[in-house]
């Protein structure tokens, strides 16, 4: 049985300590994935639904990428 408070391995840090410090990790990761994906997203957005002619997707071929001809950007 593992008591939570008894100090760990290095004897610096209790088990529990280690295991929250631990858990940081993958959630500061994760935050940092959601706040690049929603600036991106909301560029993306924005773009797409802008009254500029160049700045809108217009046509797509079969991947999804979006190619503008030089007559399209006014």
């Amino acid at each position: 049985m593992v008591d939570f408070f008894e100090p760990y391995v290095d004897a610096t840090q209790t088990y529990l300590e280690t295991r929250i410090w631990a858990a940081g990790w993958p959630i500061a990761t994760a935050r940092a994935a959601f706040t690049i994906a929603l600036a991106l997203d909301s560029i993306v957005g924005v773009a797409r639904t802008s009254l500029l002619t160049w700045m809108r997707a217009s046509k797509t071929n079969g991947a999804g990428l979006t190619f503008l001809s030089s007559n399209e950007i006014t």
